[in-house]
């Protein structure tokens, strides 16, 4: 009878020490992908930042691109 206590208790032991490193693995991969989406959100943030403060930027190369399709129209016509 002793026998075969053995390898069931081996057995509950193993299944046991696996969940419990499933359960930490879980954890880990649930860290990260919390990381992840909060770095993807302020990298989305800072570029949206940046974008507001470059509006001078923008506004001289608008005029910049009018600027050069006047010019190739006037040298079209």
């Amino acid at each position: 009878m002793l026998v075969g206590d053995v390898p069931a208790y081996i057995d509950i032991y193993s299944a046991v020490f696996l969940l419990s490193i499933l359960s930490r693995a879980a954890t880990i991969l649930f860290i990260v992908k919390q990381a992840a989406a909060r770095a993807t959100r302020l990298a989305g943030s800072l570029l949206a930042g940046m974008r507001r403060l470059d509006f001078r930027h923008r506004r001289e190369r608008e005029f910049l691109h009018i600027s050069r399709s006047a010019l190739l129209r006037m040298r079209i016509s």
